[in-house]
């Protein structure tokens, strides 16, 4: 999660979960929602997996 470091107010994420297992993928997508959240940041993201389990629950709010 590097890319978050600089705080950025817009987070590209291209396939975050994409070499991960299902419960590692629930994982980054939680932290991503999470940290959208707290650092009011935008997260645009591209996921080809329609794993339930990996679907994210958007808006943040």
């Amino acid at each position: 999660m590097r890319a978050l470091v600089g705080r950025p107010e817009v987070v590209f994420a291209d396939e975050p979960t994409g070499n991960l297992d299902s419960n590692a993928g629930a994982d980054v997508l939680a932290f991503l929602k999470i940290a959208a959240r707290e650092m009011k940041q935008t997260v645009v993201m591209v996921m080809h997996d329609r794993s339930p389990r990996l679907t994210p629950t958007w808006p943040c709010s």
